[in-house]
């Protein structure tokens, strides 16, 4: 029984997010305390949390609204989401009808009784905008392509809606409800990504964006003049915003991974500013206080309060983050590629006197998804049962990763794919040198496209890697393009190239088709519901492999998606983890 105990503690973190709070205060939040995403709150009467909904499935997304909490839910990791209603007294109601395959809804705004949400229900390629008024609903954006709706300005006329051009561009349109007339918020030529648009009380557009600039920036837009006022301007992404009824503002900033937070006040003064050692998001005004959602590299997701006028700190939710021992904190550290390019990553060493923690220690290489989007500090209980174990964790943000300015962003576009798989070797060049680490003994790991990196690491070089751990990854960039939910194609192609223009190079950089390359062992998990990369990917690379000789093993689990959120899923796949490293590095 105790064997597995280690993996229990370390694997059985929970979380606790989405803030919303209703309109008599009560705080609303999504947690797994009980295994899945469900919705609890915090009563007036006692700090204990209570639970609201008992759904076989996973909530997601919710707002207050006048017939009490909307959401997202979806049954099995599809991400098939319907929208759903849940009383004070827990009674749910469905707002999306009987679900049907393939069509899919997405939450936006709430207020009173109105409703906007995005959904794919006229065609399945194409996410237009809908509102929904006292139960009637009304086609409001449609668009051959991909909307999603945020809030509705303070009397109800206006409504925000944002349409993608790609995943780092997008434009916003003000949408008049009364007129059925829409209009950009503003004109751009470059390249803009425009994130969280909301209204103030002045009528007013807070957003963040990256229009004329290679970071993203706080700014406020006049929708009615077009003109912008950029609240600040620094090197490092704004990321997060939200505006108080009061006026303040808060808005975060990423700074090589680390959160700041900042307040202005109605005058746009700052009136506060804080660092963190972790990653904050989820800014949810409240009467007196802002809300926000923070993990740390010591602290698991749950929900902070900074009181206000105040401007003190303090934890709102406890979630358990399982292990109670002691946490190792990350290094910032940075390599140079073939290139000269300086790769920034995190460096976990383990702690002295660790289960085989002696120097050098074999290294798990862990690269993240997206490929928009990047390794942050935050809590992460496999990367500390990992450090428990002996192995050191680096956690390179390659080129192609967010965070760091467009340009970096775009270092790894379609034909430049392998540049960013170069990074990985250079890495393994820098772990030669440093004393600290075997360079004999390095396993590359990832998820989503952190698990086609492994996977064109393992087959491009393959002489470097003990051995290689991926989860639901691309092993076939044009099976996947072909195979992936027909939406996403057209926003992936600009990142990967398209099938009728660089076909070639896709063949060229898929893992697939250099399978005979690969010898190192290696470990493979999938959902069978992912939507996103398909269960094929990964049954093809191990059917190649094991038809070569290799060494390949394939986990599959038949409830869930692309991401495993099921506790007991979580825990088998980290056992199966654990022997699988304790064998092969």
């Amino acid at each position: 029984m105790l064997e597995n105990y280690d993996v229990l503690r370390y694997y059985s973190f929970r979380q606790a997010h989405t803030p919303a709070v209703a309109e008599d205060g009560t705080l609303y939040f999504v947690s797994d305390i009980s295994g899945k995403p469900e919705i609890w709150y915090i009563p007036r009467e006692h700090a204990f949390p209570v639970q609201l909904t008992f759904l076989d499935g996973y909530v997601s997304a919710i707002k207050p609204w006048a017939k009490g909490l909307v959401f997202q839910f979806d049954p099995d990791g599809s991400e098939e989401h319907r929208l759903m209603c849940v009383g004070g007294g827990g009674d749910l109601s469905s707002l999306s009808g009987e679900p049907k395959k393939g069509v899919i809804y997405r939450l936006g705004g709430a207020s009173a009784n109105m409703l906007s949400y995005a959904s794919n229900k006229r065609s399945a390629p194409f996410f237009d905008s809908y509102v929904s008024i006292g139960g009637r609903e009304e086609l409001v954006f449609e668009y051959d392509g991909t909307t999603q709706p945020h809030g509705f300005s303070a009397d109800g006329r206006l409504l925000l809606v944002s349409v993608s051009i790609t995943n780092l561009d997008n434009d916003v349109y003000v949408v008049d409800l009364e007129r059925r007339v829409s209009k950009k918020l503003f004109e751009h030529s470059d390249e803009a990504l425009t994130v969280e648009p909301t209204w103030g009380p002045d009528g007013l557009v807070y957003t963040c964006t990256n229009m004329g600039d290679e970071f993203m920036q706080p700014v406020v837009f006049d929708p009615s003049t077009g003109r912008v006022s950029w609240l600040s301007r620094e090197s490092w992404d704004a990321e997060h915003i939200a505006v108080s009824d009061e006026g303040l503002i808060a808005y975060t900033r990423n700074k090589e991974g680390y959160s700041e937070l900042h307040i202005m006040d109605s005058t746009r003064k700052e009136v506060f500013s804080k660092g963190f050692e972790g990653t904050v998001s989820e800014l949810v005004f409240a009467p007196g206080v802002l809300y926000f959602t923070y993990s740390g590299w010591d602290t698991n997701t749950n929900i902070h309060a900074l009181d206000l006028p105040s401007f003190s700190v303090r934890r709102v939710t406890n979630a358990s983050r399982g292990y109670l021992g002691t946490v190792i904190r990350p290094s910032l550290e940075a390599y140079e590629s073939y290139d000269g390019l300086r790769i920034p990553m995190f460096v976990y060493t383990p702690a002295r006197g660790g289960d085989g923690a002696t120097q050098p220690y074999p290294v798990i290489a862990y690269v993240h998804g997206g490929p928009e989007s990047q390794k942050r500090v935050d809590y992460d209980g496999q990367i500390q049962f990992f450090l428990s174990q002996g192995y050191a964790v680096i956690t390179p943000n390659v080129r192609g990763s967010t965070g760091y300015g467009k340009s970096y962003t775009h270092l790894d576009d379609v034909r430049r794919r392998l540049d960013s798989v170069k990074d990985l070797a250079w890495l393994v060049k820098w772990i030669e040198a440093d004393p600290r680490f075997d360079e004999t003994r390095v396993c590359v790991m990832g998820r989503s496209y952190g698990g086609y990196m492994v996977l064109a690491a393992l087959a491009f070089y393959p002489e470097l890697w003990r051995c290689g751990v991926e989860a639901v990854g691309i092993a076939n960039l044009e099976t996947f393009l072909r195979n992936t939910s027909v939406w996403r194609r057209k926003l992936r192609e600009a990142e990967y190239g398209s099938l009728e223009k660089d076909l070639d190079f896709l063949r060229k950089a898929s893992p697939l088709n250099q399978a005979h390359r690969i010898r190192a062992p290696l470990l493979i998990q999938h959902g069978s519901n992912d939507p996103r990369v398909p269960l094929s990917e990964s049954k093809a690379i191990v059917e190649r492999i094991r038809a070569q000789g290799g060494t390949a093993e394939l986990v599959v689990f038949e409830d869930e998606g692309h991401i495993i959120q099921n506790i007991q899923n979580r825990l088998k796949w980290a056992t199966t983890l654990r022997d699988f490293l304790k064998k092969y590095l």
